[in-house]
Protein backbone atom coordinates (compact mmCIF):
# COMPACT_ATOMS: atom_id res chain seq x y z
CA UNK A 1 0.00 0.00 0.00
CA UNK A 2 2.85 2.06 0.96
CA UNK A 3 4.32 1.60 -2.90
CA UNK A 4 1.09 1.89 -4.47
CA UNK A 5 0.81 5.83 -2.47
CA UNK A 6 4.30 6.43 -3.70
CA UNK A 7 3.82 5.76 -7.07
CA UNK A 8 0.34 7.59 -7.01
CA UNK A 9 1.90 10.59 -5.77
CA UNK A 10 5.18 10.45 -7.92
CA UNK A 11 2.93 10.16 -11.01
CA UNK A 12 0.53 12.76 -10.16
CA UNK A 13 3.33 15.31 -9.87
CA UNK A 14 4.94 14.38 -12.86
CA UNK A 15 1.36 14.81 -14.56
CA UNK A 16 0.77 17.89 -13.27
CA UNK A 17 4.04 19.27 -13.86
CA UNK A 18 3.44 18.56 -17.63
CA UNK A 19 -0.07 19.49 -17.64
CA UNK A 20 0.98 23.36 -16.17
CA UNK A 21 4.42 23.02 -19.29
CA UNK A 22 0.98 22.57 -22.19
CA UNK A 23 -0.91 24.90 -20.37
CA UNK A 24 1.68 27.86 -20.60
CA UNK A 25 2.70 26.53 -24.00
CA UNK A 26 -1.16 26.77 -24.90
CA UNK A 27 -1.65 30.23 -23.18
CA UNK A 28 1.80 31.63 -25.51
CA UNK A 29 0.70 29.97 -28.86
CA UNK A 30 -2.91 31.73 -27.83
CA UNK A 31 -1.26 35.24 -27.84
CA UNK A 32 1.37 34.82 -30.21
CA UNK A 33 1.47 31.86 -31.98
CA UNK A 34 4.51 30.19 -32.77
CA UNK A 35 6.81 32.86 -32.08
CA UNK A 36 5.27 32.60 -28.57
CA UNK A 37 5.64 28.62 -27.89
CA UNK A 38 9.07 29.24 -28.93
CA UNK A 39 9.69 32.48 -26.37
CA UNK A 40 8.43 30.39 -23.37
CA UNK A 41 10.38 27.53 -24.62
CA UNK A 42 13.49 29.80 -24.52
CA UNK A 43 12.56 30.92 -20.86
CA UNK A 44 11.97 27.80 -19.49
CA UNK A 45 15.32 26.28 -20.65
CA UNK A 46 16.61 29.43 -19.66
CA UNK A 47 15.20 28.93 -16.08
CA UNK A 48 17.59 27.12 -14.23
CA UNK A 49 16.11 27.15 -10.82
CA UNK A 50 13.07 26.00 -11.96
CA UNK A 51 11.38 22.63 -12.07
CA UNK A 52 14.05 19.98 -12.97
CA UNK A 53 10.96 18.37 -14.24
CA UNK A 54 9.69 20.76 -16.50
CA UNK A 55 12.60 21.31 -17.99
CA UNK A 56 13.24 17.71 -19.25
CA UNK A 57 9.85 17.99 -20.72
CA UNK A 58 10.27 21.18 -22.65
CA UNK A 59 13.38 19.60 -23.61
CA UNK A 60 11.33 16.28 -24.44
CA UNK A 61 8.73 18.77 -26.63
CA UNK A 62 11.56 20.23 -28.56
CA UNK A 63 12.56 17.40 -30.02
CA UNK A 64 9.57 17.11 -31.95
CA UNK A 65 8.21 20.47 -32.11
CA UNK A 66 9.34 21.63 -35.94
CA UNK A 67 7.00 18.39 -36.92
CA UNK A 68 3.74 19.29 -35.07
CA UNK A 69 0.99 20.60 -37.66
CA UNK A 70 -1.32 21.40 -35.67
CA UNK A 71 -0.14 22.82 -32.43
CA UNK A 72 -2.58 23.60 -30.63
CA UNK A 73 -4.74 21.00 -31.13
CA UNK A 74 -1.83 18.75 -29.76
CA UNK A 75 -1.48 20.93 -26.56
CA UNK A 76 -5.15 21.10 -25.81
CA UNK A 77 -5.01 17.21 -26.36
CA UNK A 78 -2.23 16.46 -23.85
CA UNK A 79 -3.47 18.85 -21.86
CA UNK A 80 -6.60 16.77 -21.19
CA UNK A 81 -4.89 13.35 -21.69
CA UNK A 82 -2.49 13.86 -18.76
CA UNK A 83 -5.76 15.51 -16.41
CA UNK A 84 -7.94 11.99 -17.09
CA UNK A 85 -4.80 10.21 -16.36
CA UNK A 86 -4.35 11.64 -12.78
CA UNK A 87 -7.60 10.64 -11.75
CA UNK A 88 -7.16 7.38 -12.96
CA UNK A 89 -4.15 6.80 -10.94
CA UNK A 90 -5.94 8.06 -7.80
CA UNK A 91 -9.26 5.94 -8.94
CA UNK A 92 -6.43 3.04 -9.07
CA UNK A 93 -4.59 4.44 -5.85
CA UNK A 94 -8.30 3.72 -3.64
CA UNK A 95 -9.18 0.39 -5.46
CA UNK A 96 -5.74 -0.71 -4.44
CA UNK A 97 -6.67 0.59 -0.71
CA UNK A 98 -10.18 -1.60 -1.73
CA UNK A 99 -8.37 -4.57 -2.67
CA UNK A 100 -5.82 -4.50 0.30
CA UNK A 101 -8.27 -4.02 3.27
CA UNK A 102 -11.05 -7.36 1.59
CA UNK A 103 -7.71 -9.15 1.71
CA UNK A 104 -7.75 -8.60 5.33
CA UNK A 105 -11.07 -9.03 6.21
CA UNK A 106 -10.99 -12.49 4.33
CA UNK A 107 -7.29 -13.40 5.85
CA UNK A 108 -9.33 -12.64 9.26
CA UNK A 109 -12.87 -14.90 8.16
CA UNK A 110 -10.54 -17.74 7.40
CA UNK A 111 -8.56 -17.66 9.84
CA UNK A 112 -11.51 -17.45 12.37
CA UNK A 113 -13.54 -20.15 11.06
CA UNK A 114 -10.47 -22.96 10.28
CA UNK A 115 -9.45 -22.06 14.37
CA UNK A 116 -10.12 -25.20 15.93
CA UNK A 117 -11.40 -25.38 19.44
Amino acid sequence: MLFANFFVVNRAGRYAVEIDFYNKLLVAYDLKGHSGVEETLKNIRANRGGFKRESVVAAEFEKGFAQIADLRGYLKKNKDEKSKRIVFLFNLRRLSFLLVLLLIILKAVIVKFTRKH
